[in-house]
């Protein structure tokens, strides 16, 4: 009950400041971390995943939502029985192990960009809160919408005709604009895919079986409760599911490879003489230049170099492997960011355990965090990771969100 409480605690913690740029344990950006995770996993370049995510983990922050975002967003489209792997290891005790063995299967997989395209197209309707009659179809409804509610049509003939632009906006109205009935467009979804998709035709019987698939719509609840990912997302997956011919096997899970993750386990355990030598020791890797193409926390922040290495202690205030020692140490932030303590024996006491002084660091330490990134087109990062075109086309100087 106490880990379930702490967990709950930390998912709120992190929903208040969502927002905020925040800091992880050895000071990364938690959004850019996220990003390298993400890069990483896509490259298949696992020691690289490995450390990404004990630098999220270890910060305190709910990685589990992570990963599930990461597994509808880019293996879901041809890996849809993984799901069942990765929710029969989040039902068990969560460790660090957890999610290694869940990247050990997970990069040996295919991977897509369709339904991470698809997220990203419906946030932007939601940040700009987009309106529009263009994707309005009138005139007489097409035979295979005969069996569909007059309110979900025009989202079917999109799928119908596999025009991404038009999904994805009436899933935005239908969902976020209208508040439609969950339920309902599930119900219908499924229709559309049994009778014009699988083509098994029992059309009298629609009504007949409305209670068996609310059985099947609650089913559908039960097991997504614990995934903490928005509607759309989900809807967005259902849609992938009836619009996907891929009929190549799934690969089989792998056991665990324990031995692979001994480098990792070995420099989380190596020692470090003197505190201020933290960072030089413990940081591997650095954020990298193509994290531009994202819309990073860091942007928001003026003069954002020094402010970090000035007031990186009010960076982690949300931090929640640093708010227990903030408010063991009673440090307390002034107006302008800077650290207070009520005393100096604390401002020692805390300075002798957590004084990385970034501030004093190498140019070369500096940079693998605070290095200046120009904001950059969403087709930069896109196109080292995927070779397709994406399923819609963003205006250059899109920026994507993670």
């Amino acid at each position: 009950m106490q880990k379930i409480q702490k967990i709950q605690k930390i998912e709120k913690i992190e929903k208040i400041h969502s927002d905020e740029y925040t800091l992880s344990r050895y000071l990364y950006a938690k959004d850019e971390c996220e990003i390298m995770l993400v890069s990483s996993i896509l490259t298949n370049k696992l020691d690289e995943a490995y450390y990404w995510t004990s630098e999220i983990y270890y910060s305190g922050y709910n990685i589990r939502d992570l990963f599930w975002k990461i597994y509808y967003d880019f293996y879901f489209d041809f890996n849809p029985k993984f799901e069942i792997f990765i929710r029969k290891k989040f039902k068990k005790v969560i460790s660090i192990e957890t999610y290694f063995h869940i990247l050990q299967n997970m990069v040996m997989r295919k991977h897509s960009s369709r339904i991470f395209i698809m997220r990203q197209a419906i946030e932007k309707f939601i940040r700009i809160k987009y309106h529009t009659n263009k994707y309005n179809i009138r005139g007489r409804k097409p035979k295979y919408c005969s069996n569909i509610d007059k309110i979900y049509q025009n989202l079917i003939i999109y799928i119908y005709k596999t025009d991404y632009e038009g999904i994805v906006y009436w899933l935005y109205k239908l969902l976020l604009i209208d508040k439609c009935n969950e339920r309902d467009l599930f119900i219908n979804l499924i229709l559309f895919l049994i009778h014009n998709v699988i083509q098994v035709c029992d059309m009298e019987t629609d009504n007949v079986y409305l209670e068996d698939w609310t059985v099947v719509y609650n089913k559908f609840l039960n097991v997504n409760k614990d995934k903490n990912v928005p509607n759309y997302l989900l809807f967005i997956s259902i849609i992938s599911n009836i619009l996907n011919n891929d009929s190549n096997r799934e690969c089989p899970i792998k056991l665990f490879d324990q031995p692979h993750c001994k480098s990792i386990y070995e420099h989380e355990n190596k020692c470090v003489d003197r505190i201020y030598n933290t960072l030089k020791v413990k940081r591997l890797y650095s954020v990298a230049q193509y994290i531009g193409s994202f819309d990073i926390l860091r942007n928001n922040i003026e003069h954002f170099q020094d402010n970090i290495l000035a007031n990186w202690e009010y960076y982690t205030r949300h931090t929640p492997c640093w708010i227990e020692s903030l408010r063991l140490f009673k440090a307390s932030f002034s107006e302008n960011g800077k650290i207070v303590f009520e005393n100096d024996d604390l401002l020692e006491e805390f300075y002798e355990l957590y004084g990385y002084e970034l501030d004093e660091q190498s140019k070369i330490i500096q940079n693998q965090s605070i290095e200046t990134i120009s904001k950059k087109s969403w087709k930069i990062w896109y196109d080292l990771y995927f070779k397709e075109g994406g399923c819609i086309d963003f205006d250059d100087d899109f920026t994507f969100t993670y």
